[in-house]
């Protein structure tokens, strides 16, 4: 495993508990309790945590807590409880990342970048379903992470098969397929994060330069970082065009 990233700042630290929000990630407390964070107080720096099941938190002084996967630890400072069933906790002073992705992924979170494609499973349900766009959240060689909104999505369902059409007007030479490994639902404004593994590693130097040249952030060394993270993980990178 690589050497783990700490980190020590409060913006980084409040960034990370962001995102736990947004997505809904499932936390583990003290090695046995599920719950998510649902609200972080910029003011008080204070993280309310609703815990899952219906379990009631125990008046701990401080609690060790990880993300569902296990790779982002950190301790915090109980703050007491909230309507009797939430947990209120203080901004952890630090937080240690272990680093677990595969490949290099390149973020566009910022970027309003559309990505077009169709679910083999809904074609059937409904002609809605046969051309659906999502926005691009990352992406790296061996998946995709996009979000979407509006009612269809409610027909996606894990392991269903996508097909691509195409990544913000990137011409898709080859056939660029994956299956849905990852759902996130917000059935109120009915917005929906999917996760989509490749069926196929895919060789995204080409289309990262070309999302990088759109969005303004071009980097004149970018496929050669591409290339030394690719090698670090996978040995010497091959030059061939991978079958799809």
């Amino acid at each position: 495993m690589n050497r783990p990233q700490i980190l020590c700042e409060s913006l980084e630290i409040t960034e990370l508990l962001e995102k736990f929000i947004e997505f809904q990630t499932v936390l583990t407390l003290n090695d046995n309790i599920k719950a998510v964070a649902i609200f972080y107080n910029y003011y008080s720096h204070e993280v309310v945590l609703r815990p899952l099941e219906g379990y009631k938190f125990d008046p701990i002084n401080e609690w060790s807590i990880s993300n569902d996967a296990g790779n982002i630890n950190f301790k915090a400072q109980s703050l007491g409880r909230v309507r009797a069933h939430f947990l209120k906790i203080r901004l952890p002073l630090k937080v240690t990342i272990h680093e677990r992705r595969r490949s290099y992924r390149e973020e566009f979170r910022e970027y309003p970048f559309a990505v077009i494609f169709n679910n083999v499973q809904t074609l059937t349900h409904s002609l809605d379903s046969i051309l659906d766009k999502a926005l691009l959240v990352n992406i790296s060689e061996y998946g995709v992470f996009l979000k979407s909104k509006g009612r269809q999505f409610q027909n996606y369902n894990l392991n269903d098969r996508i097909i691509f059409t195409s990544i913000h007007d990137y011409p898709i030479k080859k056939k660029i397929s994956g299956q849905i490994k990852y759902i996130h639902r917000n059935p109120k404004d009915m917005i929906f994060f999917i996760g989509i593994e490749f069926d196929h590693p895919l060789e995204i130097t080409g289309l990262i330069e070309y999302l990088e040249e759109k969005s303004g952030k071009a980097k004149p060394n970018l496929r050669q970082e591409i290339l030394e993270e690719l090698r670090k993980s996978h040995g010497k990178f091959r030059s061939s065009t991978p079958p799809y």
